[in-house]
Formats: structure tokens, C-alpha cells, sequence
């Protein structure tokens, strides 16, 4: 079974469709999925890693399949972060 390898989160505010934040004002559900099953291994844009989405500068942070579903799918490369 094929799995999604990198998850990118755009850090932009969507009022113009009535809620702010991805994961935080909606979606959580889903955020909170990705958090669960991939780990934040790259953020282009702003370099701060407490910077959540949300918040006021502009980034987009990769998300790479972690754990238990790297080893599931044929694991990754340590010395990347990136799963092959």
C-alpha cells in the first residue's frame, strides 16, 4: 500500500474563508492526526521551531512519516530525515 511519504503545512492565514488557522481554528482533528503519524523535519520560510501555524510570520513546515509507519512502509534515511 502506497503511503503519503512528506505532509506540507502552509503557514497562511484563510480569513477570507471565515477561520483563521489550519489546526488551530479548524481542522484539529486532522492536524492532530499528521502530528500523531509524521514529525516536523524541515521549515522553509521563518526558522523559529516554536513558531506554531498560526502564528504571524510567514513559513511552510514538512511534515515526514514517523515511527511505526516509516518501519510499515520501508523505512527512511536517518541521515536525511527525509523517507525514501
Amino acid at each position: 500500500m502506497l503511503r503519503t511519504r512528506l505532509i506540507l503545512i502552509v503557514n497562511r492565514a484563510t480569513r477570507e474563508f471565515g477561520a483563521d488557522s489550519f489546526g488551530r481554528d479548524y481542522s484539529r482533528r486532522l492536524m492532530a492526526w499528521i502530528e500523531a503519524h509524521y514529525a516536523p523535519c524541515a521549515t522553509f520560510g521563518a526558522q523559529d521551531p516554536r513558531l506554531a501555524v498560526g502564528d504571524r510570520p510567514f513559513f511552510v513546515r514538512a511534515y515526514c512519516r514517523s515511527g511505526a509507519d516509516d518501519q510499515r512502509v520501508g523505512g527512511g534515511s536517518a541521515a536525511s530525515g527525509i523517507p525514501r
